[in-house]
């Protein structure tokens, strides 16, 4: 423009002047979507999309809030933003919200393990610290079952983590050991029965496997050295235990020992006569289900407890049961000899001075009568 004053029909001269083009108001800003905070990162961030790097913005309330350019990042709040140049400023933007960061869930706290036994192949724990707003995640999660806070699993080595919000706790590992293994049923020799001279039975455990503790019962009398086994008559059974393990009963029975047949007892012998060769007794305590041995044997006869034998020294036993009585020893004497007949000489007979005949024995001998 120029401006000139007038008067009296005269104009001075012209005075210039410039007015500027009004300035124009920054457009209000459009904010981006907020990317919100995380379990990892406690700001969240969005841009200024029509950002205009002559423009300075203002972002209420400013507290935390870092802007590079177009890019914000502010703690959890609600925010506007506007831009300025010169003496102009827009409105404030829409409001963006920045939701406070999610909580990471805490860490799972385990009780004791309560380990697999003989009878049951899992483990199982509880969660302490159990939240049913959590989500627990078992790794790996073959075989495993979760109800509630109680967790049962087979072996191995796991760990778990709770999720919340999106966000996971750091993770807590444990161990479900190994089912202890039951220890075989143990397998047994034939016994050897108690014999006349022996009163226990014996037998070996043919699988014996020394790392297994074997509990015999009853176990009075009852002798166990590594696989070997005496015990008096008797009805028992067997088991192996390992680590806590006790395997089936094996049952065994060891019999009474046989018992030893009496010494027999014998009457005074009859001993052979002049008319009978052999001599004779009985058998006073015979027992008909004893055997008799009579040694030697050669003619000798036995009839139930009667006993006829020729001239000789004896011995006789009593068998029963698979035992031998003692020895009870007997002598059959000789049979005596009958004298021989007589021989006579001549007979001198009786003459007229006298009266008696007479004659000798021509095989007199002195010990007959």
């Amino acid at each position: 423009y120029t401006i000139k004053a007038t008067a009296n029909g005269c104009d001075s001269a012209n005075t210039g002047f410039v007015i500027n083009a009004q300035p124009s108001t920054p457009a209000v800003p459009t904010l981006s979507v907020v990317t919100q905070p995380t379990c990892a990162t406690a700001t969240g961030s969005f841009t200024i999309d029509n950002y205009d790097a002559a423009y300075t913005y203002t972002i209420t309330p400013s507290t935390g809030v870092t802007q590079t350019s177009g890019s914000v990042t502010a703690l959890a709040g609600s925010y506007t933003i506007k831009a300025t140049l010169g003496s102009c400023s827009s409105s404030d933007s829409v409001a963006a919200v920045v939701n406070a960061q999610p909580s990471t869930p805490v860490t799972p706290t385990l009780s004791a393990v309560t380990q697999p036994t003989c009878a049951t192949a899992t483990g199982s724990f509880t969660i302490d610290n159990y939240d049913a707003t959590y989500t627990y995640t078992i790794t790996p999660s073959t075989g495993v079952t979760q109800t509630s806070g109680s967790v049962t699993a087979p072996a191995g080595s796991y760990t778990i983590k709770a999720t919340a919000n999106g966000c996971d706790s750091a993770n807590t590992g444990f161990i479900i050991n190994a089912q202890p293994s039951t220890p075989a049923v143990p397998t047994l020799s034939a016994v050897t029965q108690p014999t006349c001279a022996t009163a226990t039975g014996s037998f070996t455990i043919d699988n014996y496997d020394a790392t297994y503790t074997y509990t015999i019962t009853p176990s009075t009398g009852v002798t166990q050295t590594s696989g070997s086994v005496t015990a008096p008559a008797g009805s028992y059974t067997i088991k192996a235990t390992a680590n806590g393990c006790d395997s089936a009963n094996t049952g065994f029975v060891i019999n009474a020992q046989p018992l030893t047949p009496a010494v027999p007892t014998l009457s005074a012998v009859t001993q052979p006569t002049c008319a009978t060769a052999t001599g004779s007794f009985t058998i006073d305590n015979y027992d008909a289900t004893y055997t008799y041995t009579i040694t030697p044997s050669t003619g000798v006869t036995q009839t139930s407890g009667s006993v006829t034998a020729p001239a000789g020294s004896y011995t006789i036993k009593a068998t029963a049961n698979g035992c031998d009585s003692a020895n009870t020893g007997f002598v059959i004497d000789a049979q005596p000899l009958t004298p021989a007949v007589p021989t006579l000489s001549a007979v001198t007979q009786p003459t007229c001075a006298t009266a008696t005949g007479s004659f000798t024995i021509d095989n007199y001998d002195a010990t007959y009568t």
